[in-house]
């Protein structure tokens, strides 16, 4: 074979390898493109998947915590209201003996009995403020 014939034979099969590369890179390309178009589309469906699996999780979590802050409000109210039959008997005494301590000071004149009145209303009056906090 001449050289110039030579030549053409490997020019030719080059532009051949050249143009079949091209093909083959344009038909991965158009693959690719549909490639990435199901795989953004796959990429949606798992994204929304998961923001609803996630909104789920948060909803029970929610619930939970709302069931265990009212079982604890509950608690507290039955705490508060034992607590207050308490407190009442408490004012109650206090004024049972205010008017036992007013009687003694009103009949005898008695100084002890006077500065001691005055402490037990000094003390019913702080705790009435404590109901009004």
């Amino acid at each position: 074979m001449p050289f110039p014939i030579l030549i053409a034979g490997v020019a030719a099969k080059a532009i051949a390898a050249t143009v079949s590369t091209k093909v083959a890179v344009a038909a991965v390309a158009a693959t690719a493109g549909a490639g990435a178009t199901v795989a953004t589309a796959l990429y949606k469906k798992g994204k929304h998947r998961g923001k609803k699996e996630g909104y789920i999780q948060a909803s029970k979590e929610y619930e939970s915590k709302l069931r265990k802050q009212t079982e604890e409000f509950l608690s507290q109210c039955e705490v508060f209201e034992s607590q207050r039959g308490e407190y009442e008997q408490l004012i109650n005494d206090y004024e049972r003996i205010i008017g036992v301590l007013k009687k003694e000071v009103d009949s005898n004149d008695n100084h002890a009995a006077n500065v001691l009145l005055r402490k037990v209303v000094k003390e019913k009056h702080e705790l009435k403020n404590l109901s009004n906090a």
